[in-house]
């Protein structure tokens, strides 16, 4: 018989069932970071299915990351004062039936409501994870805790294209969401049974003006990250939704430093492993979300591999991610954290150079190399990142550290996209015009907008489609090359800020 007590709130006693209860938390951030990419693999049947439009199908995508960005904070609020585990297992209920609602669409709108709910539920479900993990573990394994949960996390990601691939070759494009039922229950079970209760101590009634304030904040400013390659950087809706983001990431700091008791305690911040841990967290992500949406599409409309070789091609990444997570830890015991949190940064950088190096060459080996190099070198940040900035803040205040680790994310993963097409899309632009000139200009325009327009544009030629498609290929692999640079330029700086911040830092 299990016993369910108050779980440890100094993370020193040990909670008996601490391993068991970790499976169950893995398995929900599996699911939520699985359907952070999975849906992608169904686009091309849903929009015919569903008679979507283009734009819709991008809605189906962002709403999901939009609303998970946008309630993480408030996910880790509730949390911290009506219980971290029953607000978990509300995020997962949430989850499951809004997966079944989603897969059973008959219209678009309907469709993108429920991906917007699964993104509410994840929200509910990511934060008091994690919290649940700095409390049932004593500092001796939180380490180690942690360094399977960012693994199953990044295999997560991973395995989304893979999975979806997969489904769709067997099952129309509903079972990419229905797979989420049968490990939401098992998750449900689990954590009746293994995952103790706990909450912040004397935790005060919830903010409500932070949570509405950090609500809109980070809702507004993921929508104009992700939707600013789509609208332009410069269209009324994206400078509206960035300025006003902005100014109310500004309101809600200033909310909360005047606030005795505050949702996020905002001056932690202020300490260095924080700012360290909390930046190397958003270009980890960054640079795997950029990497995950060059690499495929590269691969597809330069290359013309399938989709099933492109996600093939992907595999030694995740499964070096995944390996390689286990050994980050105990090599910060060994040679220092900030060492393995700047040599997992120098290890993605490594990792896009070679990808950059390689884009013109004959086979795959280059794209294999480079990935899996990216791949050994993030999974030595995720874990020593999400470590330093937990335990650089008391475990009293674990929903503020999870709630910390889970913005850093999402923001990080909505700037990848961003960043990466961006420049990808304005490189490729720029290099294909001269070869448009004799084109009109409604075939231009779709030339330009992207390589499977030109693809589109050519074959429609009488002449002069051979020469459109090979100067398609070279303006792509030039965005190709220079977006992965950008990045790891980006990265390269991370590093630097990151060694000055851990100076002097080895536990």
């Amino acid at each position: 018989m299990l016993h369910h007590t108050e779980a440890p709130s100094d993370g020193d006693a040990l909670y008996r069932w601490r391993w068991y209860a970790l499976v169950v938390l893995c398995g929900a951030l599996l699911i939520g970071q699985l359907d952070m990419t999975v849906v992608a693999m169904a686009l091309a049947e849903i929009g015919p299915d569903l008679d979507a439009t283009t734009s819709q199908l991008q809605w189906v995508m962002d709403s999901y990351a939009i609303v998970l960005a946008g309630c993480v904070l408030l996910g880790g609020g509730l949390a911290d004062r009506y219980g971290r585990k029953g607000v978990f297992m509300s995020g997962l209920a949430i989850f499951g039936v809004a997966s079944v609602v989603g897969a059973t669409a008959s219209g678009a709108t309907v469709l993108i409501a429920a991906r917007a709910t699964m993104g509410f539920g994840a929200a509910l479900f990511f934060p008091p994870a994690l919290s649940i993990i700095a409390v049932i573990f004593p500092k001796g394994e939180r380490a180690k805790a942690i360094a399977i949960w960012s693994a199953i996390g990044g295999l997560g990601t991973v395995l989304g294209p893979i999975v979806g691939g997969v489904l769709l070759d067997s099952f129309w494009w509903g079972s990419v969401l229905l797979v989420n039922l049968p490990v939401v229950t098992v998750a449900l079970i689990g954590a009746a049974t293994l995952v103790p209760t706990s909450r912040r101590p004397g935790a005060p009634p919830l903010d409500r003006g932070g949570a509405l304030l950090s609500v809109l904040a980070l809702g507004l400013v993921v929508f104009a990250v992700i939707e600013g390659p789509n609208l332009g950087w410069f269209s009324p809706a994206i400078v509206v939704g960035l300025v006003a983001g902005l100014a109310l990431c500004a309101a809600f700091v200033a909310w909360e430093l005047r606030r005795l008791e505050p949702m996020l305690d905002v001056r932690m911040f202020r300490i260095p492993g924080v700012q360290a841990g909390a930046v190397g967290l958003v270009v980890n992500l960054l640079t795997v979300t950029g990497m995950l949406f060059a690499v495929p599409l590269y691969l597809q409309s330069v290359r013309g591999e399938s989709a099933t070789t492109a996600a093939l091609v992907l595999i030694p990444f995740g499964g070096l991610f995944a390996v390689v997570s286990f050994t980050a830890m105990p090599a910060a015991h060994r040679i220092g954290i900030r060492t393995v949190l700047v040599s997992g940064l120098l290890g993605i950088v490594g990792g896009l150079l070679i990808l950059a190096v390689t884009a013109t060459a004959d086979g795959l080996l280059g794209v294999i190399a480079g990935t899996a190099v990216f791949g050994a070198g993030a999974a030595w940040v995720a874990p020593t990142g999400t470590t330093v900035v937990i335990n650089s803040i008391p475990t009293t205040k674990a929903g503020d550290s999870a709630a910390i680790n889970q913005v850093t994310r999402q923001v990080g993963a909505a700037l990848g996209i961003a960043l990466v097409g961006t420049v990808l899309a304005s490189v490729y632009a720029r290099e294909l015009a001269p070869s448009l000139t004799s084109l009109s200009a409604t075939d231009a325009d779709t030339a330009s907008s992207s390589i499977d327009g030109a693809n589109s544009v050519a074959s429609g030629l009488t002449s002069g489609g051979d020469a459109l498609r090979m100067a398609a290929d070279a303006a792509f692999d030039d965005g190709y090359r220079v977006a992965l640079l950008t990045v790891a330029a980006l990265t390269a700086v991370t590093a630097a800020f990151v060694s000055f911040r851990l100076r002097g830092e080895r536990g």
